[in-house]
């Protein structure tokens, strides 16, 4: 078995009489979002570290209330439509969340994978950071 036996997982989201079809993030979709949303991702990686809430909805609530152009982001570039970022902003609030669940269960499908992924984006930010620094 190989890479061109892999299937990318999708799941379709009701949304106004149509479906969005959302997959999960790639490293490189992961990048461009830390790349394009620096002040966005910070914001999340300290709603997670200080959030002691085990429920996934929750969490999902408090990121769209504190990123909510991330949130747009992730959406538009689940469902492989990046440049639609208005669109994906546009839509009603309840389905942004459930879209951004659906994205998080195909993105971080092992259990304690987002909180391990956070932990290591945050290391290698701060690495950067330093070597920013030393550079000076």
């Amino acid at each position: 078995m190989g890479l061109r036996d892999i299937v990318t997982a999708r799941v379709e989201v009701p949304v106004m009489g149509t479906t969005l079809s959302l997959r999960g993030l790639s490293f490189a979709d992961l990048s461009r979002l830390v790349i394009d949303h620096r002040e966005d991702f910070l914001a999340v990686v300290g709603v997670v570290q200080t959030s002691d809430e085990p429920d996934m909805g929750a969490l999902a609530a408090k990121l769209a209330q504190t990123a909510p152009g991330l949130v747009a982001k992730v959406i538009a570039l689940a469902c492989d439509e990046p440049d639609l970022l208005e669109a994906a902003a546009a839509l009603p609030g309840p389905v942004q969340l459930e879209c951004i669940m659906v994205v998080g269960k195909l993105t971080f499908s092992e259990p304690g994978a987002f909180p391990k992924f956070m932990a290591n984006l945050t290391g290698l930010m701060q690495a950067g950071a330093g070597l920013v620094r030393q550079t000076r």
